[in-house]
């Protein structure tokens, strides 16, 4: 055998095992769908990590999504099935073709999701939350030399803090868990059980509080803080 043949042997022989000469039958075969699906996958493969990070953060929110919410994100998910059933089809041109768009088409579903997720979240934090912000605020006003109010917006500030990033992460999550602790320590800490105060110091923060939401545990409370005289009456 001439030494020009035994060089062509092994040059096939090293492209046969390097794959060159499998992706030259495939370019061959599949032509630039390839190319495209291979940019499709640059382009767009961070949705599925994505859409991984958004499943702890479904489960903690699923109180939190309103009827039409939930119908939006079921409906989502069953197209992103429909997806993946493409993306698993046998290799042809045809189906590469249609992986391309697939791949386009899932990120913007994860997309939605993610909106809708993120409304979610922040509507958790703000019902939390919220309110203790509010009870801190007016404590400051009626009992300044204590410290519980400004304790009560410390918890509640650091826990809205979580809505400035999303999907919130373990981390995000166990704080969550931490600051919905401590905001039931000091909501206990301060009604001692009687939820009337709370209620009553809910309306003065939002000013409308009137004489029917003073209950005896309330007067009773206002008179151990001596923040009677913080309050006027007046007529609507």
């Amino acid at each position: 055998m001439e030494p020009s043949s035994i060089s062509a042997l092994f040059a096939l022989q090293t492209c046969v095992r390097d794959g060159s000469l499998q992706h030259a039958v495939r370019r061959r075969t599949f032509g630039n769908a390839l190319d495209r699906v291979k940019q499709s996958l640059e382009a767009h493969a961070h949705a599925a990590q994505r859409l991984e990070a958004l499943a702890d953060v479904t489960a903690e929110l699923r109180h939190d999504l309103d009827p039409g919410q939930r119908d939006q994100v079921l409906a989502k998910v069953s197209r992103l099935r429909t997806i993946a059933a493409v993306l698993r089809q046998e290799v042809t041109a045809e189906s590469l073709a249609k992986a391309s768009q697939a791949l386009a088409d899932g990120d913007l579903l994860v997309q939605d999701i993610e909106g809708v997720l993120k409304i979610a979240w922040q509507r958790r934090l703000t019902r939390e939350f919220g309110h203790l912000d509010q009870l801190g605020g007016v404590l400051e006003q009626i009992a300044p030399k204590e410290d519980l109010g400004p304790k009560m917006r410390g918890v509640a500030q650091g826990a809205l803090r979580l809505g400035a990033k999303f999907p919130p992460g373990p981390a995000d999550l166990a704080a969550l868990a931490s600051a919905l602790r401590d905001r039931d320590v000091l909501l206990n800490s301060m009604t001692d059980g009687a939820d009337g105060v709370s209620t009553f110091l809910l309306k003065v923060a939002s000013k409308e509080a009137t004489l029917e939401d003073v209950d005896e545990s309330t007067l009773v409370w206002l008179k151990e803080k001596r923040a009677l005289r913080r309050f006027w009456i007046g007529v609507k």
